[in-house]
């Protein structure tokens, strides 16, 4: 029962955030990308604010994990959010 309210209670406090944030301007930045992780799910790492973060990524032009880090960056498209919280909208990588 309490991780049904814990469930719901998380739920209810994300979707205020993702709301809260389509109504603020968007930002964009430019971050290098610290790590490459494939596997079941493939994930770039990098940091954000002086927090590390993950994103997934479809590798679907089979590059290996030296070529991401070393001739990539991640383009973010974010706004800020309640809680002091961003809402990442859009991203991709792009050549340095």
């Amino acid at each position: 029962m309490a991780f049904f309210i814990f469930i719901l209670l998380k739920l209810a406090i994300n979707y205020y955030t993702v709301k809260s944030a389509e109504e603020i301007i968007t930002e964009e930045t430019k971050v290098p990308i610290d790590n490459f992780v494939s596997g079941r799910t493939d994930l770039l790492y990098f940091y954000f604010k002086d927090k590390r973060y993950s994103v997934h990524y479809n590798n679907t032009s089979h590059l290996t994990r030296k070529e991401i880090i070393d001739k990539y960056t991640l383009h973010i498209v974010y706004s800020k959010s309640i809680f002091d919280t961003y809402v990442i909208k859009n991203y991709t990588i792009e050549i340095k």
